[in-house]
Protein backbone atom coordinates (compact mmCIF):
# COMPACT_ATOMS: atom_id res chain seq x y z
CA UNK A 1 0.00 0.00 0.00
CA UNK A 2 2.39 2.36 0.87
CA UNK A 3 4.45 1.83 -2.13
CA UNK A 4 0.78 2.25 -4.42
CA UNK A 5 0.64 5.54 -2.44
CA UNK A 6 4.06 6.99 -3.12
CA UNK A 7 3.51 6.28 -6.71
CA UNK A 8 0.81 8.35 -7.68
CA UNK A 9 1.13 12.13 -8.57
CA UNK A 10 0.29 14.44 -6.74
CA UNK A 11 -1.57 16.34 -9.03
CA UNK A 12 -2.57 19.41 -6.50
CA UNK A 13 -1.59 21.38 -3.78
CA UNK A 14 -2.42 19.67 -0.32
CA UNK A 15 -5.30 22.70 0.42
CA UNK A 16 -6.77 22.04 -2.64
CA UNK A 17 -7.01 18.10 -2.33
CA UNK A 18 -8.06 18.22 1.05
CA UNK A 19 -10.79 21.03 0.31
CA UNK A 20 -11.78 18.60 -3.12
CA UNK A 21 -12.20 15.69 -0.90
CA UNK A 22 -14.11 17.24 1.66
CA UNK A 23 -16.28 19.34 0.18
CA UNK A 24 -17.69 16.35 -2.35
CA UNK A 25 -17.85 14.27 0.98
CA UNK A 26 -20.10 17.03 2.07
CA UNK A 27 -22.47 17.16 -0.95
CA UNK A 28 -22.55 13.34 -1.93
CA UNK A 29 -25.10 13.27 -4.34
CA UNK A 30 -28.26 10.77 -3.60
CA UNK A 31 -29.28 9.45 -7.65
CA UNK A 32 -30.19 5.89 -7.50
CA UNK A 33 -30.63 4.24 -3.98
CA UNK A 34 -27.98 6.26 -2.98
CA UNK A 35 -25.96 6.25 -6.02
CA UNK A 36 -24.21 10.20 -6.71
CA UNK A 37 -23.02 10.73 -10.21
CA UNK A 38 -18.94 11.44 -11.13
CA UNK A 39 -18.54 8.68 -7.93
CA UNK A 40 -20.28 11.28 -5.57
CA UNK A 41 -17.62 13.91 -6.25
CA UNK A 42 -17.65 17.36 -7.91
CA UNK A 43 -16.01 17.82 -11.05
CA UNK A 44 -12.36 18.21 -10.26
CA UNK A 45 -10.56 21.38 -10.79
CA UNK A 46 -8.41 21.55 -14.27
CA UNK A 47 -4.85 21.03 -13.32
CA UNK A 48 -3.52 23.56 -15.98
CA UNK A 49 -6.55 26.39 -15.77
CA UNK A 50 -6.54 26.40 -12.51
CA UNK A 51 -3.00 26.09 -11.06
CA UNK A 52 -1.12 27.52 -14.19
CA UNK A 53 1.41 25.53 -15.91
CA UNK A 54 1.96 21.99 -15.41
CA UNK A 55 5.64 20.79 -14.04
CA UNK A 56 6.78 17.66 -15.70
CA UNK A 57 5.65 15.34 -12.51
CA UNK A 58 2.11 16.95 -13.09
CA UNK A 59 1.02 15.66 -16.60
CA UNK A 60 -1.44 12.71 -15.82
CA UNK A 61 -5.50 14.35 -15.81
CA UNK A 62 -5.90 14.00 -12.06
CA UNK A 63 -8.47 11.31 -10.55
CA UNK A 64 -10.88 11.70 -8.07
CA UNK A 65 -10.95 9.85 -4.50
CA UNK A 66 -12.21 6.37 -5.14
CA UNK A 67 -14.77 4.90 -3.54
CA UNK A 68 -17.29 1.93 -4.22
CA UNK A 69 -21.19 3.39 -4.41
CA UNK A 70 -22.27 -0.39 -4.54
CA UNK A 71 -20.21 -1.90 -1.47
CA UNK A 72 -21.53 0.99 0.89
CA UNK A 73 -25.42 0.91 -0.34
CA UNK A 74 -25.22 -2.76 0.30
CA UNK A 75 -24.47 -1.94 3.74
CA UNK A 76 -26.76 0.04 4.70
CA UNK A 77 -29.21 -1.84 2.95
CA UNK A 78 -28.12 -4.86 5.13
CA UNK A 79 -28.14 -2.62 8.30
CA UNK A 80 -32.07 -1.75 7.56
CA UNK A 81 -32.94 -5.02 6.82
CA UNK A 82 -31.22 -6.58 9.95
CA UNK A 83 -30.15 -4.53 12.71
CA UNK A 84 -28.22 -8.17 14.33
CA UNK A 85 -25.67 -6.80 11.51
CA UNK A 86 -24.44 -3.82 12.77
CA UNK A 87 -22.79 -5.31 16.24
CA UNK A 88 -20.41 -7.14 13.48
CA UNK A 89 -19.64 -3.88 11.32
CA UNK A 90 -19.64 -1.23 14.24
CA UNK A 91 -16.06 -2.96 15.45
CA UNK A 92 -13.92 -1.73 12.48
CA UNK A 93 -16.80 0.69 10.33
CA UNK A 94 -16.69 4.18 11.05
CA UNK A 95 -19.06 7.32 9.08
CA UNK A 96 -15.92 8.91 8.00
CA UNK A 97 -14.97 5.60 5.83
CA UNK A 98 -17.54 6.42 3.52
CA UNK A 99 -16.47 8.36 0.05
CA UNK A 100 -20.12 9.56 -0.21
CA UNK A 101 -21.49 12.02 2.15
CA UNK A 102 -24.91 11.31 1.97
CA UNK A 103 -24.05 7.75 3.07
CA UNK A 104 -21.75 8.64 5.85
CA UNK A 105 -25.03 10.82 7.48
CA UNK A 106 -27.17 7.74 6.91
CA UNK A 107 -24.78 5.04 8.81
CA UNK A 108 -24.72 7.44 11.54
CA UNK A 109 -28.48 7.88 12.31
CA UNK A 110 -28.56 3.89 11.88
CA UNK A 111 -25.68 3.83 14.42
CA UNK A 112 -27.67 6.15 16.42
CA UNK A 113 -30.82 4.33 16.73
CA UNK A 114 -29.31 0.94 17.16
CA UNK A 115 -27.35 2.44 20.01
CA UNK A 116 -30.00 3.40 21.51
CA UNK A 117 -31.62 0.55 22.06
CA UNK A 118 -34.31 1.33 19.20
CA UNK A 119 -34.72 -0.77 15.63
CA UNK A 120 -33.68 1.30 12.55
CA UNK A 121 -35.39 0.59 9.63
CA UNK A 122 -36.79 2.85 6.67
CA UNK A 123 -39.56 4.34 8.60
CA UNK A 124 -37.46 5.08 11.80
CA UNK A 125 -34.61 6.78 10.16
CA UNK A 126 -36.17 8.90 7.44
CA UNK A 127 -36.86 12.29 9.56
CA UNK A 128 -33.08 12.23 10.37
CA UNK A 129 -32.58 12.83 6.89
CA UNK A 130 -35.45 14.45 5.21
CA UNK A 131 -34.16 17.74 5.46
CA UNK A 132 -30.32 16.41 4.36
CA UNK A 133 -29.28 18.29 1.26
CA UNK A 134 -28.10 15.61 -1.01
CA UNK A 135 -31.72 14.72 -1.13
CA UNK A 136 -33.29 18.18 -1.58
CA UNK A 137 -31.02 18.50 -4.25
CA UNK A 138 -31.82 15.34 -6.26
CA UNK A 139 -35.48 16.05 -5.45
CA UNK A 140 -35.71 12.53 -3.52
CA UNK A 141 -38.02 11.83 -0.61
CA UNK A 142 -35.92 10.36 2.26
CA UNK A 143 -38.16 6.99 2.46
CA UNK A 144 -37.60 6.13 -0.82
CA UNK A 145 -34.04 6.55 -0.59
CA UNK A 146 -33.83 3.89 2.51
CA UNK A 147 -36.48 1.75 0.40
CA UNK A 148 -33.69 1.75 -2.47
CA UNK A 149 -31.08 0.96 0.33
CA UNK A 150 -32.95 -2.08 1.45
CA UNK A 151 -33.89 -3.64 -2.12
CA UNK A 152 -30.16 -2.72 -2.89
CA UNK A 153 -28.95 -5.55 -0.32
CA UNK A 154 -27.98 -9.05 -0.66
CA UNK A 155 -28.93 -11.61 1.83
CA UNK A 156 -26.31 -13.99 0.58
CA UNK A 157 -23.14 -12.20 0.70
CA UNK A 158 -21.91 -10.73 3.86
CA UNK A 159 -22.43 -7.16 4.74
CA UNK A 160 -19.27 -7.50 6.74
CA UNK A 161 -17.15 -8.51 3.74
CA UNK A 162 -18.46 -4.80 1.89
CA UNK A 163 -17.80 -2.91 4.82
CA UNK A 164 -14.23 -4.57 4.99
CA UNK A 165 -13.98 -2.67 1.05
CA UNK A 166 -15.46 0.37 2.41
CA UNK A 167 -12.70 0.89 4.81
CA UNK A 168 -10.17 0.07 2.26
CA UNK A 169 -10.94 2.45 -0.09
CA UNK A 170 -11.46 5.11 2.70
CA UNK A 171 -7.59 4.03 3.23
CA UNK A 172 -6.56 4.73 -0.10
CA UNK A 173 -8.18 8.15 -0.52
CA UNK A 174 -6.09 9.10 2.94
CA UNK A 175 -2.95 7.43 1.37
CA UNK A 176 -3.57 9.63 -1.48
CA UNK A 177 -3.61 13.15 0.68
CA UNK A 178 -0.62 11.81 2.75
CA UNK A 179 1.57 11.54 -0.80
CA UNK A 180 0.34 14.61 -1.45
CA UNK A 181 1.30 16.51 1.57
CA UNK A 182 4.69 14.68 1.14
CA UNK A 183 5.21 16.15 -2.25
CA UNK A 184 4.61 19.55 -0.90
CA UNK A 185 6.63 19.37 1.50
CA UNK A 186 9.74 18.04 -0.48
CA UNK A 187 8.92 21.09 -2.83
CA UNK A 188 8.89 23.51 -0.27
CA UNK A 189 11.75 22.40 2.15
CA UNK A 190 12.76 23.87 5.50
CA UNK A 191 16.26 24.45 5.55
CA UNK A 192 18.29 21.83 7.84
CA UNK A 193 15.45 18.88 7.58
CA UNK A 194 16.42 16.20 4.66
CA UNK A 195 14.59 14.17 2.54
CA UNK A 196 14.72 11.13 4.78
CA UNK A 197 12.73 13.01 7.43
CA UNK A 198 9.98 13.65 4.97
CA UNK A 199 9.65 10.35 3.86
CA UNK A 200 9.81 9.05 7.87
CA UNK A 201 7.05 11.75 8.50
CA UNK A 202 4.88 10.25 5.77
CA UNK A 203 5.64 6.52 6.23
CA UNK A 204 4.03 7.37 10.11
CA UNK A 205 1.34 8.83 8.48
CA UNK A 206 0.07 5.67 6.42
CA UNK A 207 0.90 3.72 9.24
CA UNK A 208 -1.54 5.50 11.21
CA UNK A 209 -4.04 5.24 8.26
CA UNK A 210 -2.93 1.48 7.77
CA UNK A 211 -3.33 1.23 12.05
CA UNK A 212 -6.25 3.15 12.77
CA UNK A 213 -7.86 1.29 15.31
CA UNK A 214 -11.19 0.18 13.19
CA UNK A 215 -10.94 -3.28 14.27
CA UNK A 216 -10.59 -2.47 17.79
CA UNK A 217 -14.00 -1.98 19.52
CA UNK A 218 -13.23 -1.36 23.34
CA UNK A 219 -16.43 -1.77 25.66
CA UNK A 220 -16.43 -0.79 29.40
CA UNK A 221 -17.20 -3.15 31.95
CA UNK A 222 -19.63 -0.62 33.31
CA UNK A 223 -21.60 -0.60 30.17
CA UNK A 224 -22.73 -4.42 32.13
CA UNK A 225 -24.19 -2.81 34.60
CA UNK A 226 -28.19 -3.83 34.61
CA UNK A 227 -28.04 -6.08 32.07
CA UNK A 228 -28.55 -9.70 31.85
CA UNK A 229 -25.87 -12.26 31.49
CA UNK A 230 -25.93 -13.98 28.86
CA UNK A 231 -26.23 -17.99 29.20
CA UNK A 232 -23.68 -20.04 26.96
CA UNK A 233 -25.86 -21.96 24.62
CA UNK A 234 -25.43 -25.81 23.32
CA UNK A 235 -26.31 -28.14 20.35
CA UNK A 236 -25.16 -30.91 22.44
CA UNK A 237 -24.61 -29.37 26.20
CA UNK A 238 -21.50 -29.69 27.36
CA UNK A 239 -19.70 -31.03 24.24
CA UNK A 240 -20.84 -29.14 21.34
CA UNK A 241 -21.20 -25.60 21.68
CA UNK A 242 -23.29 -23.36 19.86
CA UNK A 243 -22.13 -20.49 17.89
CA UNK A 244 -18.64 -22.04 18.08
CA UNK A 245 -16.23 -23.99 15.95
CA UNK A 246 -15.59 -28.06 17.25
CA UNK A 247 -13.44 -30.36 15.79
CA UNK A 248 -13.69 -34.24 15.85
CA UNK A 249 -11.00 -36.32 15.70
CA UNK A 250 -10.31 -39.78 14.83
CA UNK A 251 -8.42 -42.48 12.98
CA UNK A 252 -9.77 -43.64 9.37
CA UNK A 253 -12.36 -45.66 9.68
CA UNK A 254 -13.31 -45.13 13.34
CA UNK A 255 -17.18 -43.86 12.76
CA UNK A 256 -16.78 -40.15 12.61
CA UNK A 257 -18.58 -39.69 9.43
CA UNK A 258 -21.30 -42.20 10.72
CA UNK A 259 -21.25 -40.85 14.34
CA UNK A 260 -21.96 -36.91 12.62
CA UNK A 261 -24.93 -38.39 10.60
CA UNK A 262 -26.34 -39.71 13.54
CA UNK A 263 -26.35 -36.61 15.26
CA UNK A 264 -27.95 -34.84 12.47
CA UNK A 265 -30.66 -37.36 12.77
CA UNK A 266 -30.95 -36.66 16.51
CA UNK A 267 -31.24 -33.50 16.02
CA UNK A 268 -33.58 -33.56 13.27
CA UNK A 269 -36.10 -35.96 15.43
CA UNK A 270 -35.18 -34.06 18.73
CA UNK A 271 -33.97 -37.48 20.15
CA UNK A 272 -30.84 -37.84 22.24
CA UNK A 273 -27.42 -39.01 20.60
CA UNK A 274 -25.31 -41.37 22.46
CA UNK A 275 -27.42 -40.76 25.32
CA UNK A 276 -27.55 -37.26 25.65
CA UNK A 277 -30.10 -34.46 25.07
CA UNK A 278 -29.34 -32.07 21.91
CA UNK A 279 -30.91 -29.14 20.56
CA UNK A 280 -34.03 -30.05 17.78
CA UNK A 281 -32.77 -27.87 14.98
CA UNK A 282 -31.88 -28.33 11.42
CA UNK A 283 -28.56 -29.28 9.81
CA UNK A 284 -26.38 -29.16 6.94
CA UNK A 285 -24.03 -32.02 6.35
CA UNK A 286 -21.52 -31.20 4.30
CA UNK A 287 -19.46 -34.42 3.34
CA UNK A 288 -16.26 -34.63 0.64
CA UNK A 289 -16.03 -38.45 1.56
CA UNK A 290 -19.25 -40.04 0.90
CA UNK A 291 -21.23 -39.85 -2.26
CA UNK A 292 -25.36 -39.85 -2.54
CA UNK A 293 -25.23 -43.56 -2.64
CA UNK A 294 -22.95 -44.15 0.65
CA UNK A 295 -24.85 -41.49 3.06
CA UNK A 296 -28.51 -43.13 1.73
CA UNK A 297 -26.78 -46.56 3.05
CA UNK A 298 -26.06 -45.53 5.94
CA UNK A 299 -29.06 -43.82 6.32
CA UNK A 300 -31.05 -46.71 6.51
CA UNK A 301 -29.45 -48.76 8.88
CA UNK A 302 -29.94 -45.30 11.47
CA UNK A 303 -33.26 -44.65 10.40
CA UNK A 304 -34.02 -48.37 11.69
CA UNK A 305 -32.47 -47.90 14.98
CA UNK A 306 -34.04 -44.65 15.80
CA UNK A 307 -37.56 -45.69 14.37
CA UNK A 308 -38.10 -42.80 11.95
CA UNK A 309 -39.10 -42.51 8.44
CA UNK A 310 -37.04 -40.41 5.60
CA UNK A 311 -40.22 -38.05 6.15
CA UNK A 312 -39.12 -37.58 9.35
CA UNK A 313 -35.98 -36.21 8.17
CA UNK A 314 -36.77 -32.58 6.53
CA UNK A 315 -34.31 -30.25 9.21
CA UNK A 316 -31.29 -32.81 7.76
CA UNK A 317 -29.32 -31.87 4.95
CA UNK A 318 -26.70 -33.68 3.70
CA UNK A 319 -24.48 -32.37 1.14
CA UNK A 320 -22.61 -35.11 -0.59
CA UNK A 321 -19.56 -33.87 -2.31
CA UNK A 322 -17.42 -36.86 -2.73
CA UNK A 323 -15.09 -35.98 -6.21
CA UNK A 324 -15.26 -32.53 -6.42
CA UNK A 325 -12.52 -29.78 -4.84
CA UNK A 326 -14.64 -29.24 -1.14
CA UNK A 327 -11.61 -26.33 -0.43
CA UNK A 328 -13.12 -24.04 1.65
CA UNK A 329 -9.90 -21.22 2.27
CA UNK A 330 -6.42 -20.93 0.03
CA UNK A 331 -3.50 -19.54 1.48
CA UNK A 332 -0.59 -17.23 -0.68
CA UNK A 333 2.52 -17.02 -0.40
CA UNK A 334 2.22 -14.72 2.40
CA UNK A 335 0.38 -16.64 4.44
CA UNK A 336 -2.97 -14.62 3.70
CA UNK A 337 -5.81 -16.71 3.93
CA UNK A 338 -8.94 -16.41 1.58
CA UNK A 339 -11.96 -17.82 2.03
CA UNK A 340 -13.11 -19.59 -1.89
CA UNK A 341 -16.40 -18.93 -3.80
CA UNK A 342 -17.60 -22.89 -2.11
CA UNK A 343 -17.47 -20.78 1.20
CA UNK A 344 -20.39 -18.37 0.44
CA UNK A 345 -22.33 -21.11 -1.83
CA UNK A 346 -22.13 -23.10 1.70
CA UNK A 347 -23.17 -20.53 3.81
CA UNK A 348 -25.84 -19.55 1.62
CA UNK A 349 -27.68 -22.76 1.89
CA UNK A 350 -26.84 -22.88 5.34
CA UNK A 351 -29.01 -19.46 6.26
CA UNK A 352 -31.54 -20.27 3.46
CA UNK A 353 -31.52 -24.28 5.31
CA UNK A 354 -31.89 -21.96 8.78
CA UNK A 355 -29.76 -25.16 10.42
CA UNK A 356 -28.17 -24.83 13.11
CA UNK A 357 -25.71 -27.49 13.34
CA UNK A 358 -23.14 -27.95 10.46
CA UNK A 359 -20.67 -30.59 9.95
CA UNK A 360 -17.50 -30.23 7.31
CA UNK A 361 -16.29 -33.69 6.49
CA UNK A 362 -13.34 -33.86 6.39
CA UNK A 363 -10.53 -31.48 7.24
CA UNK A 364 -7.83 -32.58 4.70
CA UNK A 365 -10.82 -32.00 1.61
CA UNK A 366 -11.87 -28.32 2.98
CA UNK A 367 -8.70 -26.81 4.28
CA UNK A 368 -6.21 -25.91 1.14
CA UNK A 369 -3.32 -24.60 3.61
CA UNK A 370 -0.04 -26.67 5.47
CA UNK A 371 -1.53 -28.33 8.34
CA UNK A 372 1.69 -27.67 10.44
CA UNK A 373 1.20 -24.12 10.39
CA UNK A 374 0.05 -22.96 13.58
CA UNK A 375 -0.89 -19.56 11.27
CA UNK A 376 -2.27 -21.10 8.47
CA UNK A 377 -4.36 -23.51 11.28
CA UNK A 378 -5.93 -20.27 13.34
CA UNK A 379 -6.66 -18.48 10.35
CA UNK A 380 -8.79 -21.88 8.91
CA UNK A 381 -10.65 -22.09 12.40
CA UNK A 382 -11.36 -18.79 12.59
CA UNK A 383 -12.53 -17.90 9.04
CA UNK A 384 -14.48 -20.90 8.13
CA UNK A 385 -15.80 -23.05 10.92
CA UNK A 386 -16.17 -20.56 14.01
CA UNK A 387 -16.86 -17.79 10.84
CA UNK A 388 -20.33 -20.49 9.98
CA UNK A 389 -21.19 -20.39 13.27
CA UNK A 390 -20.94 -17.13 14.10
CA UNK A 391 -22.69 -16.09 10.39
CA UNK A 392 -25.31 -18.67 10.61
CA UNK A 393 -26.17 -18.80 14.71
CA UNK A 394 -25.11 -22.71 14.66
CA UNK A 395 -22.78 -25.31 15.71
CA UNK A 396 -19.74 -25.75 13.52
CA UNK A 397 -18.27 -29.58 13.82
CA UNK A 398 -14.94 -30.35 11.65
CA UNK A 399 -13.92 -33.95 11.76
CA UNK A 400 -10.68 -34.66 11.30
CA UNK A 401 -7.40 -37.29 11.22
CA UNK A 402 -4.99 -37.31 14.12
CA UNK A 403 -1.29 -37.46 13.45
CA UNK A 404 0.02 -41.23 13.44
CA UNK A 405 1.79 -39.46 17.06
CA UNK A 406 -1.59 -38.22 18.15
CA UNK A 407 -2.78 -41.59 17.77
CA UNK A 408 -0.21 -43.15 19.55
CA UNK A 409 -0.11 -40.82 22.38
CA UNK A 410 -4.17 -40.78 22.83
CA UNK A 411 -4.16 -37.19 22.46
CA UNK A 412 -5.83 -36.71 19.21
CA UNK A 413 -3.62 -34.21 17.83
CA UNK A 414 -2.63 -33.45 14.31
CA UNK A 415 -0.02 -31.20 12.70
CA UNK A 416 0.39 -27.70 14.88
CA UNK A 417 -0.98 -26.96 18.46
CA UNK A 418 -2.78 -24.14 16.45
CA UNK A 419 -5.82 -26.77 15.34
CA UNK A 420 -6.60 -27.52 19.36
CA UNK A 421 -5.92 -24.12 20.34
CA UNK A 422 -8.06 -22.82 18.15
CA UNK A 423 -11.35 -25.03 18.27
CA UNK A 424 -13.35 -24.19 21.41
CA UNK A 425 -14.26 -27.80 21.75
CA UNK A 426 -11.85 -30.75 20.96
CA UNK A 427 -13.09 -34.26 20.91
CA UNK A 428 -11.50 -37.74 20.17
CA UNK A 429 -13.41 -40.84 18.68
CA UNK A 430 -11.02 -44.11 19.53
CA UNK A 431 -10.55 -47.58 20.11
CA UNK A 432 -10.97 -49.12 23.83
CA UNK A 433 -7.33 -50.91 24.66
CA UNK A 434 -7.94 -54.53 24.37
CA UNK A 435 -5.65 -57.24 24.26
CA UNK A 436 -5.65 -58.14 20.51
CA UNK A 437 -6.98 -61.43 20.88
CA UNK A 438 -9.78 -59.63 22.34
CA UNK A 439 -12.90 -60.31 19.64
CA UNK A 440 -15.96 -58.98 21.30
CA UNK A 441 -13.98 -56.29 21.70
CA UNK A 442 -13.28 -54.92 17.93
CA UNK A 443 -16.22 -52.40 17.32
CA UNK A 444 -15.78 -51.16 20.74
CA UNK A 445 -15.23 -46.73 20.83
CA UNK A 446 -14.98 -44.24 23.12
CA UNK A 447 -15.33 -40.04 22.44
CA UNK A 448 -13.56 -38.13 24.69
CA UNK A 449 -13.98 -34.94 25.38
CA UNK A 450 -9.91 -33.47 25.00
CA UNK A 451 -10.64 -29.96 25.56
CA UNK A 452 -13.44 -27.46 26.11
CA UNK A 453 -13.57 -23.90 27.11
CA UNK A 454 -16.78 -24.56 28.59
CA UNK A 455 -16.75 -27.72 30.20
CA UNK A 456 -15.12 -30.55 32.73
CA UNK A 457 -12.47 -31.90 30.17
CA UNK A 458 -11.50 -35.53 29.92
CA UNK A 459 -15.18 -37.55 30.39
CA UNK A 460 -16.05 -39.93 27.93
CA UNK A 461 -18.90 -41.90 26.55
CA UNK A 462 -18.53 -46.00 25.67
CA UNK A 463 -20.43 -47.04 22.55
CA UNK A 464 -20.13 -50.25 20.14
CA UNK A 465 -20.74 -50.86 16.82
CA UNK A 466 -23.85 -52.79 16.01
CA UNK A 467 -25.95 -53.21 12.95
CA UNK A 468 -24.23 -50.37 11.37
CA UNK A 469 -24.99 -47.59 13.85
CA UNK A 470 -23.20 -46.93 17.21
CA UNK A 471 -25.22 -47.35 20.94
CA UNK A 472 -23.71 -45.76 23.60
CA UNK A 473 -22.81 -47.85 27.22
CA UNK A 474 -25.05 -46.74 29.65
CA UNK A 475 -22.84 -46.04 33.13
CA UNK A 476 -23.74 -48.04 35.62
CA UNK A 477 -25.64 -46.48 38.53
CA UNK A 478 -27.62 -47.45 41.92
CA UNK A 479 -27.15 -50.73 42.75
CA UNK A 480 -25.75 -52.45 40.12
CA UNK A 481 -22.75 -49.60 40.15
CA UNK A 482 -22.01 -50.16 43.34
CA UNK A 483 -21.63 -53.90 43.02
CA UNK A 484 -19.44 -52.86 39.90
CA UNK A 485 -17.57 -50.44 41.90
CA UNK A 486 -16.90 -52.79 44.71
CA UNK A 487 -16.08 -55.73 42.55
CA UNK A 488 -12.96 -53.55 40.83
CA UNK A 489 -11.77 -52.16 44.11
CA UNK A 490 -11.48 -56.13 45.32
CA UNK A 491 -9.77 -57.14 42.00
CA UNK A 492 -7.44 -54.27 42.39
CA UNK A 493 -6.72 -55.51 45.75
CA UNK A 494 -6.28 -58.82 45.15
CA UNK A 495 -3.65 -58.25 42.26
CA UNK A 496 -1.65 -55.50 44.63
CA UNK A 497 -1.36 -57.54 47.18
CA UNK A 498 0.53 -60.16 45.02
CA UNK A 499 2.45 -58.02 43.54
CA UNK A 500 3.71 -56.67 46.60
CA UNK A 501 3.91 -60.37 48.04
CA UNK A 502 6.49 -60.13 44.77
CA UNK A 503 8.14 -57.29 45.55
CA UNK A 504 7.34 -56.13 42.23
CA UNK A 505 6.28 -52.63 43.53
CA UNK A 506 3.86 -50.81 41.38
CA UNK A 507 3.59 -46.82 41.72
CA UNK A 508 0.55 -44.29 42.40
CA UNK A 509 2.03 -41.22 39.84
CA UNK A 510 0.22 -41.79 36.29
CA UNK A 511 4.03 -41.16 34.68
CA UNK A 512 5.45 -43.66 35.77
CA UNK A 513 6.15 -46.75 34.19
CA UNK A 514 4.71 -49.18 36.60
CA UNK A 515 1.72 -46.93 37.23
CA UNK A 516 -0.82 -49.72 39.02
CA UNK A 517 -3.82 -49.39 36.41
CA UNK A 518 -1.85 -49.50 33.76
CA UNK A 519 -0.33 -52.57 34.78
CA UNK A 520 -2.64 -54.24 36.27
CA UNK A 521 -5.07 -53.62 32.68
CA UNK A 522 -2.51 -55.07 30.83
CA UNK A 523 -2.95 -58.77 32.71
CA UNK A 524 -5.02 -61.08 31.09
CA UNK A 525 -8.87 -60.84 30.72
CA UNK A 526 -9.33 -63.73 33.26
CA UNK A 527 -6.79 -62.54 36.06
CA UNK A 528 -8.23 -58.82 35.88
CA UNK A 529 -11.98 -60.11 35.30
CA UNK A 530 -12.78 -57.91 32.05
CA UNK A 531 -11.67 -54.13 33.77
CA UNK A 532 -9.60 -52.23 32.11
CA UNK A 533 -7.38 -49.55 33.01
CA UNK A 534 -10.17 -46.55 33.65
CA UNK A 535 -11.72 -49.00 35.80
CA UNK A 536 -8.63 -49.39 37.89
CA UNK A 537 -7.53 -45.72 37.62
CA UNK A 538 -11.16 -44.92 39.57
CA UNK A 539 -10.68 -47.83 41.66
CA UNK A 540 -7.53 -46.74 42.95
CA UNK A 541 -9.06 -43.69 43.61
CA UNK A 542 -11.30 -44.45 45.88
CA UNK A 543 -9.17 -46.58 47.55
CA UNK A 544 -6.88 -44.25 48.51
CA UNK A 545 -9.24 -41.44 48.96
CA UNK A 546 -11.64 -43.05 50.94
CA UNK A 547 -12.37 -41.98 55.02
CA UNK A 548 -10.71 -45.33 56.02
CA UNK A 549 -7.98 -45.84 52.76
CA UNK A 550 -6.95 -48.92 51.90
CA UNK A 551 -4.29 -48.32 50.01
CA UNK A 552 -1.29 -45.68 50.81
CA UNK A 553 2.04 -44.34 49.32
CA UNK A 554 4.93 -45.63 51.26
CA UNK A 555 8.39 -44.45 50.39
CA UNK A 556 11.21 -46.46 50.24
CA UNK A 557 14.66 -47.28 49.80
CA UNK A 558 17.72 -45.20 50.80
CA UNK A 559 17.69 -41.65 52.32
CA UNK A 560 19.82 -40.53 49.11
CA UNK A 561 17.44 -42.42 46.51
CA UNK A 562 14.16 -42.85 47.61
CA UNK A 563 11.11 -44.25 46.09
CA UNK A 564 7.08 -44.24 46.31
CA UNK A 565 5.03 -47.64 46.04
CA UNK A 566 2.11 -48.20 46.65
CA UNK A 567 1.05 -50.95 49.43
CA UNK A 568 -2.06 -51.84 51.14
CA UNK A 569 -3.07 -50.14 54.25
CA UNK A 570 -2.10 -51.82 57.94
CA UNK A 571 -5.50 -52.38 58.83
CA UNK A 572 -6.97 -53.38 55.43
CA UNK A 573 -3.81 -56.04 55.03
Amino acid sequence: RFARAFSMSPRRTRDDRRQWHRSSHRNGQAGTAGQPPRNGHDTPPDGHDAFGPLRDDDREPPEPPTYDPYCEQHVLGTLLADNKTYSRVAAFLRPTHFGNGLHSRTYEAIAAQIESGAVANPITIKHFLEDDPALIEAGKPARQYLVELVAAAMDDISAEDYARIVVELWRDREADIAYGDYRDARRHRTPGIGAGEYLARAHGRLDEILHDGTDLHPISPTSWTGRPVPQREWSVPDWIPLRRATGLYGAPGAGKSLLMQMLGTSTALGQPWLGLTVRKCRSVLFYCEDDEDEMHYRQEQINRRYGCTYDDLGDMLPVPWLGRDGTLMTFDRDGRGFVTPLFYRLRSIINQHRAQLVILDTLSDVFGGNELNRTHARQFVQQVPARLARDCNCAAVCCAHPSLTGISSKSGNSGSTGWPGAFRSHLYLHPLDVDPDDIADIDERILTRKKSNWARAGETIEMHWKDGVFIHKPQPTGILGSIGRSHAERVFLNLLAERCKQQRWVSANETANNFAPRVFGGYPKADRDGFREKDFKEAMERLLLGSKPSIVIEEYGPPSNRHARLVRAAADA
